[in-house]
């Protein structure tokens, strides 16, 4: 007689549960990635799987795969985390079972709401009881909580690239590029949107949309952007250098006049503080044109054959976008030996890659490679378009769409 078959987790039905909801029934990416974590959890419930075992079981990455240059399974960890709290602020039923996945953590969570005590599945430690309102406003606050993690997760990159690299110098090319940010300024200021959101789409909408009285969090900025302030701390902390922030409506006059910005966004321009564009610049349509994204690179002034602007491109259900376009304009600023470098997205991963671009010695070496002589210690000012591929909700790779050589070169 065949012995009865074992009793499945009960942990799987929620997770089954949270896949089949409307908040991740179109992302399978994301509910390959939770079943994933899932099933780790359940059967090494005190070991915190990898970022490495992720790239190369999950997403099939080789064995040499490096999660200090490609940022796609953190991408996707924070995408996931974002989907499981909003799972939980819009549902109306108390599961017996909240999924969690702490910041800074690649490890699932299973708590336990319906009993006289709340307990972690894989502790032995008893929590306060937790009731659904409760818990809900603990997911929430996550919201704020991703924002600190990618903070400490800068801080680690930082810390891991000074152990990795000891006391070798940054690349050469880096150096050449980022040369102007470095001078005797002061730390540059990353400058970041604050004024929109980023919807599940991952694209820009305004506050004057929000008609069902959602409040808006002026302090909340896309995914794409966090991850890119990160790289931009490890890099410049590579080079020695500090980096000041801020967000955009928080700008003085004084410091824009007097501090080299970097703008970092689609929305991070509302200070007026860029030189008019030539060539390309950013334009955001009111009300959204239907099936695509509202943000695009606009081309002032086309040539023959050249398209009148450049936007992401959203796959046949007009929710997941496979191919985005993202401006990097170096420019000078509003005083002497000050400048301005702009790197924005039509959507938060456009943003993301383009950072990354110029954090890439091989991309900045082939721009370089585009424009005239170096002027000096700098390079001479441009615009530039930069293509970006996404699959998965994760930019994977990007080129040089087209580049302009300012006037003000020189």
């Amino acid at each position: 007689m065949a012995g009865k078959a074992p009793d499945r987790p009960k942990e799987l039905f929620y997770v089954e549960k949270v896949n089949g909801s409307h908040v991740l029934r179109d992302c399978e990416a994301l509910r390959r990635l939770l079943q994933f974590l899932a099933e780790q959890a359940l059967q090494h419930p005190n070991v915190s799987v990898k970022e490495q075992e992720i790239a190369e079981q999950l997403f099939g990455q080789p064995s040499d795969f490096d999660p200090r240059a490609d940022s796609r399974v953190r991408v996707q960890i924070k995408r996931l985390r974002e989907k499981l709290s909003k799972y939980y602020e819009e549902s109306d039923t108390a599961d017996e079972i909240v999924l969690q996945i702490p910041p800074g953590s690649y490890h699932l969570c299973f708590l336990y709401r319906n009993q006289d005590q709340y307990r972690n599945h894989d502790q032995d430690a008893v929590m306060p009881e937790v009731s659904a309102p409760a818990a809900r406003r603990f997911l929430r606050a996550g919201r704020w909580g991703w924002i600190v993690a990618a903070g400490l997760a800068a801080l680690a990159t930082v810390l891991l690239f000074r152990i990795v690299h000891g006391g070798t110098e940054p690349d050469p090319i880096l150096k050449a590029f980022w040369r102007p940010f470095l001078g005797n300024a002061g730390p540059p200021l990353i400058i970041y949107g604050n004024s929109q959101y980023y919807d599940v789409a991952g694209t820009l909408r305004e506050a004057g949309e929000i008609l069902d009285g959602t409040p808006v969090n002026d302090s909340f900025t896309g995914v794409g952007e966090v991850i890119a302030a990160a790289e931009l701390s490890a890099m410049f902390h590579g080079f020695g250098s500090g980096l000041g922030f801020r967000r955009c409506l928080n700008v003085s006059w004084e410091e824009a006049k007097n501090s080299n910005l970097i703008f970092v966004g689609a929305f991070s321009t509302a200070i007026k503080a860029l030189p008019k564009p030539e060539k390309f610049g950013m334009q955001t349509l009111v009300p959204q044109p239907p099936g695509e994204v509202r943000t695009r690179v606009v081309n002032l002034r086309p040539g023959p054959g050249e398209p009148a602007y450049f936007t992401a491109s959203p796959s046949p259900c007009c929710r997941v976008t496979t191919q985005d376009h993202a401006l990097i304009t170096f420019s000078p600023a509003l005083s002497p030996k000050r400048y301005t470098l702009l790197i924005a997205g039509a959507t938060t991963l456009g943003t993301q890659e383009a950072v990354t671009f110029l954090c890439r010695p091989s991309s900045v070496h082939a721009l370089l490679s585009r424009l005239p002589a170096p002027v000096g210690d700098r390079p001479p000012y441009f615009e530039a378009v930069i293509r970006v591929r996404i699959s998965g909700g994760v930019p994977v790779h990007s080129e040089i769409a087209a580049i302009h050589v300012r006037q003000d070169a020189r």
